[in-house]
């Protein structure tokens, strides 16, 4: 593929074109038409699905809420379902990182809409089955920390943190040697 005079490498998305896809993916709004517009633009690039979905796991673990994790599965799954007739490009790709996925789509307030999704897949036997329980599993003990502005620690808290656990590690380095005097008497 080749933008502006740049010769992409054997295998890769130009960084231009990954660039580009990643605003697609942060640009793409909640709406249908708006994932379908998405979705078409990746299966007309299917031949650089290992580095979409890579891209899109990326975008992912990145996302800040869990709805916008949803919409973001919400694309892999219209991805999935329209590409399969022109190629496993996408489905070998996507099987390979889901597992990964489900951990972040696991928050209680998406979880069902994500089960929803996966017996679909179920029905219209996008995977087998198999592949698809451990996915329901992966969700099951998913549910991405969503770290709220009390909860980060401040760089002072972390540095308190770490001279408790230096002062513990001491202790037990003395406690091993009173073991090693007490062995010797």
């Amino acid at each position: 593929m080749r933008i502006r005079g740049h010769h992409k490498q054997k295998g890769k998305m130009a960084l231009l074109n990954q660039k580009a896809f990643e605003r697609k993916l942060q640009n793409m709004s909640s709406t249908q038409d708006s994932v379908q517009t998405v979705s078409l633009w990746m299966i007309h690039h299917k031949k650089h699905a290992e580095d979409m979905v890579t891209v899109w796991l990326e975008q992912l673990k990145k996302a800040p809420k869990a709805d916008r994790r949803l919409v973001l599965f919400y694309l892999a799954n219209d991805v999935l379902q329209n590409s399969r007739k022109k190629g496993k490009e996408f489905s070998n790709a996507f099987s390979r990182i889901l597992r990964d996925a489900m951990f972040f789509l696991g928050d209680k307030t998406i979880k069902a809409s994500v089960q929803r999704v996966i017996k679909i897949w179920e029905e219209r036997r996008l995977f087998e089955g198999d592949y698809l329980e451990a996915l329901r599993g992966k969700l099951d003990s998913g549910g991405a920390p969503v770290l709220s502005k009390k909860t980060k620690q401040k760089p002072q808290e972390k540095e308190k943190e770490r001279e408790k656990e230096k002062e513990r590690e001491k202790d037990k380095e003395k406690e091993k040697e009173k073991e090693k005097e007490k062995k010797k008497r």
